[in-house]
Formats: C-alpha cells, sequence, structure tokens
C-alpha cells in the first residue's frame, strides 16, 4: 500500500509564540534576618482544664496587727537561772531585708497553700503550684490585706509583718478558692515538622509577573492581582514593617472544616512588624460564608498560639477594601507607647501634655528621670504635682508600663520598689525643693525587653 507524505512548504504563516520568561523564585541566604518562622499547626483543640478561682468581693478583709506580732526580740544570756540584762542583745528583723523579699515570701506561701490543696485539687500539680502563685500575688496586692498602722506600711516592715503572717494568710486566703472546669483553646503541633520558615521554601519556578523584593527573605513576590500588588508596595515602604513574605508555597495554612470536610485556609501575607508583633493578613474583596469559617478559624489559630507562648506575638486581620490597609498596618504596628500618645494629642488636659511630652523622651532615649517630669511641666507652665500626675498615668495606664524599671541611686546601687517610690512621695511635698532634689535622683527606665531596663 503506498505511503504518501505530505510536507506544507508554504512559508506564509505566523510564527509560534516566544516560550514565556520563566523566574526561579527563591529564599536568599543573605537576607535571613528577614526570616519569619511559624509554628505548624495541624489543630486547634478546646481544652477543659480545672481552674482556681477565687471571688475578689466576697474575700473578707485580713488585718495584721503590728502589736500582735513581734518584728524584734532581746537575747542576754542566763546567770543563776536569771538573764543577765547587762549583756542584751537586739535581734532586728529588719536587718535582714533578703529574708523578706517579696517574691519569696510569695513562693513560700504559695507553697504552704499547695501542700494544703494537694489532694483535693483534680488538675496536674505543676498547674496547682502556677495558679496558687498566682492568687498570692494578687492576694498581697488587694486591699483585702489591711495593716492599720501607717508605720508598719513602709515595705520592709510591710514584709517582715506578712512573712510573720503566712500561715494565716494562706489559711485565709484558701477559704475563697474555688475550683472550675475552664475552657481554654490549645494549639496541637505536627510532631514532624513543628517550625516552619521563609528559609526553608524550596525553589520554584513561575511565568506570572514578579516583583523584586527588599523587605522580604523571598527574592521575588508573584502577585495575582494588582491589590496584592499595592499591599506589597505598602509593606516595602512602611516605617511599621520590619519584613513580609507572600504566603507563596511557604507552607502556612490553617485548616478548618467546611460543609462537613477538612480544607486548608492559605492566607495572603505573613509580615513581621517592627514592634515584633506576625501579622496575618487576608485580601478578600468580598466577603461569604466560607470566608468567615476561615477567619474563624484563623482567630482560634491565632489565640492557641498566644497562649501557648515561645512563638511571641501574632494577630490576624483581614482587608476588604484597599483604602483600609494602611490603617490595619497602624492598628498593629503602633507601638504602645505610640498609641497612648496618639490618644494624649486628642486630650485637652493640661498633665496629658505633659505625659505625651514624656513619651517622647522615652521614645528618644529609653530613659526618664522624674527631675525631667518635673522640668517638662515647668516648661509647660505647669505645678509640680503635675508632673507627679503624668507620670502616674503612664504607670497606670493600660499601656503596661510595669516594664517601667524604677531605681533611686546615689552610687547606682539602690534599687527601689514601687512601694517605696509611693511611700517617699507621701512623706515629701511634691512642691518642696527636697522632693525636686531627691526626685532628679530617681530614673524610670522603659525598654521593650525588661532585660534592656537593666543595662
Amino acid at each position: 500500500m503506498p505511503l504518501s507524505i505530505f510536507q506544507d512548504v508554504d512559508d506564509s504563516g505566523e510564527p509560534p509564540p516566544p516560550p514565556k520568561h520563566t523566574l526561579q523564585v527563591e529564599a536568599l541566604t543573605d537576607r535571613n534576618p528577614l526570616e519569619i518562622r511559624w509554628p505548624n499547626v495541624i489543630r486547634v483543640e478546646t481544652v477543659v482544664r480545672p481552674t482556681l478561682v477565687v471571688d475578689w468581693t466576697k474575700v473578707e478583709p485580713l488585718a495584721l496587727d503590728p502589736a500582735s506580732i513581734p518584728i524584734t526580740a532581746e537575747l542576754a544570756p542566763a546567770v543563776a537561772g536569771a538573764a543577765d540584762l547587762s549583756k542584751v542583745q537586739k535581734i532586728d528583723l529588719e536587718q535582714l531585708p533578703e529574708s523578706f523579699r517579696l517574691q519569696r515570701l510569695t513562693f513560700i506561701a504559695a507553697r504552704k497553700a499547695f501542700e494544703a490543696m494537694s489532694g483535693h485539687f483534680t488538675g496536674a500539680r505543676d498547674l496547682l503550684v502556677m495558679q496558687l502563685i498566682r492568687l498570692v500575688e494578687q492576694f498581697f496586692s488587694s486591699d483585702r490585706l489591711v495593716i492599720p498602722s501607717l508605720y508598719h506600711q513602709e515595705p520592709l516592715r510591710r514584709r517582715i509583718l506578712l512573712a510573720l503572717s503566712l500561715d494565716r494568710i494562706t489559711a485565709h486566703l484558701l477559704r475563697f478558692v474555688t475550683e472550675q472546669n475552664a475552657e481554654r483553646v490549645e494549639p496541637v503541633f505536627d510532631q514532624e515538622f513543628p517550625i516552619g520558615s521563609t528559609r526553608q521554601m524550596r525553589p520554584w519556578y513561575t511565568t506570572k509577573p514578579c516583583h523584586p523584593t527588599v523587605r522580604s527573605q523571598i527574592n521575588w513576590m508573584v502577585a495575582d492581582s494588582a491589590w496584592e500588588q499595592h499591599v506589597a508596595n505598602l509593606l516595602e515602604t512602611s516605617p511599621l514593617v520590619d519584613a513580609y513574605a507572600k504566603n507563596d508555597h511557604l507552607g502556612f495554612q490553617v485548616y478548618y472544616l467546611w460543609q462537613g470536610t477538612r480544607r486548608r485556609y492559605i492566607p495572603d501575607f505573613l509580615i513581621r512588624l517592627t514592634n515584633g508583633k506576625t501579622l496575618v493578613l487576608e485580601i478578600k474583596g468580598v466577603d461569604s460564608e466560607q470566608n468567615r469559617a476561615k477567619l474563624g478559624a484563623m482567630r482560634a489559630w491565632v489565640e492557641g498560639v498566644n497562649s501557648k507562648g515561645g512563638f511571641g506575638v501574632w494577630a490576624s486581620d483581614v482587608a476588604y477594601e484597599m483604602a483600609k490597609i494602611q490603617d490595619i498596618l497602624v492598628a498593629h504596628g503602633l507601638s504602645e507607647l505610640s498609641a497612648l500618645a496618639d490618644r494624649l494629642r486628642r486630650s485637652d488636659d493640661p498633665i496629658d501634655s505633659i505625659s505625651l511630652k514624656l513619651i517622647s523622651l522615652l521614645e528618644d532615649s529609653g530613659r526618664l528621670t522624674l527631675g525631667d517630669a518635673v522640668d517638662a511641666s515647668k516648661e509647660l507652665g505647669q505645678s509640680d504635682s503635675d508632673a507627679l500626675a503624668a507620670v502616674g498615668r503612664l504607670l497606670g495606664s493600660a499601656v503596661n508600663l510595669r516594664r517601667f524599671h524604677v531605681e533611686y541611686s546615689n552610687d547606682g546601687s539602690r534599687v527601689l520598689s514601687d512601694d517605696e517610690l509611693l511611700t517617699k512621695i507621701r512623706a515629701l511635698r511634691p512642691s518642696s525643693d527636697e522632693f525636686v532634689r531627691w526626685a532628679s535622683r530617681v530614673e524610670v527606665v522603659w525598654a521593650r525587653d525588661p532585660e534592656q531596663a537593666k543595662t
């Protein structure tokens, strides 16, 4: 059977299009400081655990009467059965301040409470100890513990009274402790790959439009839409952003249930902010029931990871409008001090003006003296009492400035507790020259890391 071969020799047709340009997307080792790490969570469980609870409104006040608690003693050798009063030696407990450190007393009281409760608590022993320590700390600092004598409210004498009354304090507190079952969200980690990282991303190839990056460990940002490219441009230039990564081939995913099946939710961006928080950002034009299921799973993931600890602070958000992205970055990225400063700028209270100036000093140098507060109040035409009020508002604000490290020093070695600071303020008139001289030697040091406050 003859075989015929047809060959088209006409060259008038269009040539085939050239192949699309292909780029390799990879993690750059020279950008390791921009690495973002996360826990690989396979599910989030709601766990019911026994919890110790105290209704502080029902706790009866406990009065410690110094008259019935001696804090000094006198010893003398016995001669012929009688004390030799010419050789009396006085033992003053105030000379042993290290024995009455509040933290030590807290642990001793918690240990006594643990011994009394260990046979009745249904949870784990370590869980019992941690909760008792927390409750003892709250009781020590509450108004339910009453010391009638102003003299014995001085911090060291107060701690001595606490030390000599620990059995009584423990028994009183335990009368109001109840055990309840409380729900808690806990993450379950992937045992084989517990930690994910941008550094671990395997190289992959794409013909999609790509944009070079500067603040990302991934060399190219592959945008699936113009909106995602707009977000990337903001992240590259925002002063609130330390590093980011488009969640493409990274392996970061959150599992959720939808219509009876287990599905994977892959958010759009991972963003490490300059305040240390990691933000999971989703870009969504239209909301839906399935989207709400995804976001609910994401919120549970964030709650579980934050409660577990060890992975930093996480947050999640979703942008439905392009104009809201900057607001989302500001809401999550401002430092606590900056957020407070933003609120104070809208206040007409002159004391808030002093607080605002003090925040500026803290952000510039990280250190502040009460003398600085007095100078700031005078510069604004306010009194020394207003300066103290401004510092008090910072210490008592929602910014959680317990990270203030308070020092009183002539030689840099004397550390002043909050109680001692308040006692000194009560003893001196804030308008007096003596107070101003004393205040100029008190330093209030703020740092993001408590260890930095010691330097």
